[in-house]
């Protein structure tokens, strides 16, 4: 389903279509109660975050306690396979971190330890996927969702919000590299791979009007995205492991695999600063300079 901002459009109704969209789509794939995968899952996951930028965008341009309501229903959501989320999220980071090290990560040491994260995150799939009374009420808040939103008022100062939300996660994805910059915090460096991904999911709805500068510049964001999901991915992982440390055959082997990740991140971390030096050379008034010249076109004929 596309989820970009179309030419010459109605501006208010796009907005509202790429909402329902979302919804729509994440419930298409939720009211699958049998044979939900893994894939579906993700795609279920992507659509809501769709939803959620866009109504971050416009959220100047709607009631405040609305948006509120509208936000706080998303979080539920996302709640409600949280486990699913993170349980994916062990397999995933396990399969990079093979990739990236091509080293003694798949040593006889370790194997311990990636067996009891994998098994952890193949019952907790499975537990939640059966769970038919979380799965009843996400369909449910969605269908709710899908009604409510056509009565959402939006504002004619659409384009003024849209402006600010694009400024406003710019301004904090620079705050946050500056920050993290110094910082190795765990929380900083989670907050900044959020709101980077927020600014790429937000970008991707102007993605036809960018000029060949702020798509490379996309591009660059998405990859730095990237980066600090391994990173955060692998703070996930290093918290799981320390949980099933009772499982373990070898308690030496479990130390050796946290501190082989730590050494992982320690590389992470400088590859993004490196990256994000290169991405946030620009206020965010310069930033959206660039914005509103690339958009320009396609603002007059909306």
């Amino acid at each position: 389903m596309s989820y970009l901002i179309p030419l010459q459009s109605d501006l208010s109704a796009a907005v509202r279509k790429i909402i329902i969209t979302g919804l729509k789509e994440a419930l298409s794939i939720l009211s699958i109660s049998r044979g939900l995968d893994q894939e579906q899952f993700k795609k279920a996951r992507k659509a809501l975050k769709k939803v959620r930028g866009m109504l971050h965008l416009v959220r100047d341009s709607i009631d405040n306690e609305k948006f509120l309501e509208e936000e706080k229903n998303l979080k539920d959501l996302s709640r409600v396979f949280r486990d699913v989320r993170d349980a994916i999220v062990i397999g995933e980071a396990l399969e990079k971190v093979r990739k990236l090290t091509k080293d003694d990560f798949d040593a006889q040491e370790f194997k311990d330890v990636k067996s009891a994260l994998l098994t952890y995150g193949e019952k907790t799939i499975e537990k939640v996927f059966e769970n038919e009374k979380d799965l009843r009420t996400a369909i449910a808040d969605l269908q709710a969702a899908i009604e409510r939103i056509p009565e959402v008022k939006i504002k004619d100062t659409i384009w003024d919000s849209i402006e600010q939300g694009l400024k406003s996660a710019y301004r904090d994805c620079f705050e946050y590299f500056q920050l993290c910059d110094d910082s190795n915090k765990k929380e900083d460096w989670i907050k900044w791979r959020k709101y980077c991904n927020f600014l790429v999911v937000e970008l991707d709805f102007f993605s036809e009007f960018l000029s060949s500068e702020l798509k490379t510049w996309h591009q660059g964001l998405q990859s730095l995205s990237e980066i600090l999901g391994t990173h955060q991915d692998l703070i996930l992982v290093e918290e799981k492991t320390k949980e099933l440390k009772n499982q373990l055959e070898s308690v030496q082997s479990g130390r050796n695999f946290l501190d082989r990740s730590a050494e992982i991140r320690v590389k992470l971390r400088k590859e993004a600063r490196k990256n994000a030096a290169r991405l946030f050379v620009k206020s965010p008034k310069e930033f959206m300079k660039k914005i509103i010249t690339s958009t320009g076109e396609w603002r007059k004929a909306s």
